[in-house]
């Protein structure tokens, strides 16, 4: 079986408890060391706070993910991190329907499934594009490493390298909703100042986000517009409507996101109108401009028709009065012509 997948709507579940996954994930960032392993005989301090038991330190995880260890950054740190993160969702009913919790059982449900698969995708991932490893493949090494504290098994197809451009979509609607908990922090702490200057920032970057990410959206979009229609829901209801009825809208007013139906046929006006507008845009200033040309250069052809009249004068030696005489001047010339008989007889006898 292939490492990567398409995500699909249930990739997008964890997205509807956003404050609870991205608050976890916001606490692990602050690992920058690993737990050693748990001593046979806790001290006092560890028998008040037991915490789950370490059989195996991460510091020694590169035995069992040989294959991989040396292609991701900072593997011992990344391995504490999800430990931690597997061990706050499998004991929490946060996320999860009635049948996927039971209270003392270690559980994932299918939103926790999700979390973790992206959160191991965007991890994993670094400035790369994909993911160097398989990302199954980094459980199934810690789950060999200490099956006691992983003890979940592996459920097929709940991780995998997501594919490029779905990735890209869910790290965009990730971004979305960090960007809405922030202006929610900054109203809910009331500092008026703070809301004013900050507050229209946030709103222009949320709305730019928003506007790009739903007319860019190429190549089997329904899951993720599902999904960005529940943000837009979210962000309405939470940041707008509920904010109108209280005394922080005198600080700030929040203006509602467009649905994605508007905006995507919005812009497919703009594209039909410059489609028509600018080949008839083109096409009257191609016809300007050859009417331009051509009065540009009327004085020029009027200047070559006299010219050619002069020099037609010069070879015919005609002169510029004779030419300009009316056409009954050459009426005797036709008499003439008709009693040459005569006229020749004449100067005849004259001669002789």
């Amino acid at each position: 079986m292939t490492c990567n997948k398409n995500a699909d709507r249930e990739s997008y579940g964890f997205f509807v408890f956003f404050d609870n996954y991205s608050n976890r994930a916001n606490v692990v960032e602050k690992i920058v060391s690993v737990k050693p392993k748990t001593p046979e005989k806790p001290n006092y301090a560890e028998q008040l706070n037991p915490g789950k038991k370490i059989n195996v330190s991460c510091s020694d995880f590169s035995k069992y993910a040989a294959e991989f260890y040396s292609k991701i950054q900072s593997p011992d740190i990344l391995c504490e991190k999800f430990r931690e993160i597997y061990n706050s969702l499998s004991n929490s009913n946060w996320g999860k329907k009635k049948e996927e919790y039971t209270k003392g059982e270690e559980k994932l449900g299918n939103n926790d499934w999700a979390f973790i698969n992206y959160w191991l995708n965007d991890t994993l991932r670094g400035t790369d594009s994909d993911p160097p490893i398989c990302v199954k493949d980094f459980y199934k090494s810690l789950r060999k490493m200490d099956e006691d504290y992983f003890k979940i098994e592996y459920v097929e197809d709940k991780l995998y390298n997501i594919e490029k451009n779905d990735f890209k979509k869910m790290k965009d609607l990730y971004y979305l909703y960090d960007m809405k908990e922030k202006i929610s922090n900054l109203l809910d702490d009331n500092n008026e100042t703070n809301i004013k200057a900050l507050c229209p920032r946030y709103e222009k970057e949320c709305n730019e986000k928003y506007r790009d990410v739903i007319i860019n959206c190429r190549d089997d979009c329904n899951d993720f517009f599902s999904a960005i229609a529940q943000f837009k829901k979210e962000y309405n209801q939470d940041l707008v409507s509920l904010r109108e009825h209280t005394y922080l809208s005198s600080s700030y007013e929040l203006q509602e996101l467009p649905d994605y139906i508007s905006l995507i046929t919005e812009q497919k006006i703009k594209e039909f109108t410059r489609t028509i507008f600018l080949p008839v845009l083109f096409l009257i200033f191609g016809l300007f401009s050859i009417l331009l040309f051509f009065n540009k250069f009327l004085p020029c052809r009027k200047y070559l028709i006299e010219k050619i009249k002069r020099n037609k004068r010069i070879i015919f030696h005609v002169d510029e009065g004779e030419e300009s005489l009316p056409s009954h001047a050459f009426e005797n010339d036709d008499t003439i012509s008709d009693n040459g008989e005569y006229n020749i007889g004449y100067y005849s006898t004259l001669n002789s």
